[in-house]
């Protein structure tokens, strides 16, 4: 598969390539008419959940900064949002799973066999078992909403690679002075 193509405005940034001034004014205006012009709305599922709320705002802020805060980037940003509050509840159920075999661990390191509540060993084993594999279910459904995060940050400049891959490679050639004022000059001194 070959590199992404660039925006018009990176390739005028480069000053090289072989397009003319008039492919990249096609391109150009082409880019600009694929943006609505709209700002992002919040979704009401991602509104009504604090967690997902906080990461659309964070989202909108930085992509207003970077001018692509448009409409047309709405349902991802608003899935983007819901998947990681969805992550984080995931992971707090993790916590909360870990720490009851932890305190099931220590009940049974505790108890003495002539305590009211004695866990029997074949009932500890199978109820440690037990939440461990609520932990590595939990586990699981954390990567997995992890991927789906990875895969919309890259796809959307949210990763470093994918933010260098924006930026031209090389710095427009300043020193190259410009013809005509390359001529004015040494007119200037004849008169």
């Amino acid at each position: 598969m070959g590199r992404p193509s660039k925006p018009a405005n990176v390739i005028r940034m480069e000053k090289s390539g072989h397009r003319t001034n008039a492919e990249l004014d096609w391109r150009e205006a082409h880019e600009n008419a694929l943006l609505t012009g709209e700002n992002l709305v919040e979704s009401k599922a991602v509104a009504a959940d604090p967690a997902a709320h906080a990461v659309f705002l964070r989202v909108r802020k930085l992509l207003r900064k970077i001018g692509k805060s448009d409409a047309l980037y709405e349902q991802v940003i608003n899935r983007y949002a819901l998947i990681a509050a969805e992550c984080a509840d995931f992971e707090r159920k993790r916590e909360v799973f870990h720490q009851r075999a932890l305190a099931l661990d220590q009940a049974f390191e505790d108890q003495s066999p002539d305590d009211d509540d004695y866990i029997k060993p074949v009932d500890y084993f199978r109820l440690s078992a037990q939440l461990q594999g609520q932990v590595v279910a939990l586990d699981k459904q954390v990567q997995a909403k992890r991927r789906m995060l990875l895969d919309i940050e890259k796809e959307c400049v949210m990763t470093i690679s994918s933010a260098l891959r924006a930026i031209p490679k090389a710095p427009p050639d300043d020193s190259a002075d410009d013809p005509l004022s390359k001529l004015l000059e040494s007119r200037r001194g004849v008169v």
